[in-house]
């Protein structure tokens, strides 16, 4: 059944503009992330991926520099899991 708590939202985080930045279509987005697009709005649904720009009906764009950010957080993540000591415990117990 329903709840009668009162949902709480989060506001959205401010988009932040980048000197020279640009707009992404979704065609290049999905070529820079490597992802398809119905990865990329699964992603955005839960806050894994930076939330798009809607400039009319059927106009959806990305702020290229968050996307850019978002590539190197991947790039960041993916080197702490590299060299973490829990990534050498793993690596040691499959060597047998």
């Amino acid at each position: 059944m329903f709840t009668s708590e009162p949902v709480r939202m989060e506001p959205p985080t401010p988009l932040k503009v980048a000197p020279g930045d640009c707009f992404l279509r979704i065609q290049e987005v999905e070529r820079r992330v490597c992802l398809k697009k119905s990865a990329i709005y699964a992603r955005m649904s839960t806050g894994a991926f930076p939330r798009s720009i809607s400039l009319g009906r059927r106009c959806t764009v990305w702020l290229k520099s968050s996307i850019d950010r978002w590539i190197d957080e991947q790039i960041e993540r993916a080197n702490t899991l590299a060299f973490s000591p829990a990534a050498d415990g793993a690596k040691q117990a499959r060597r047998g």
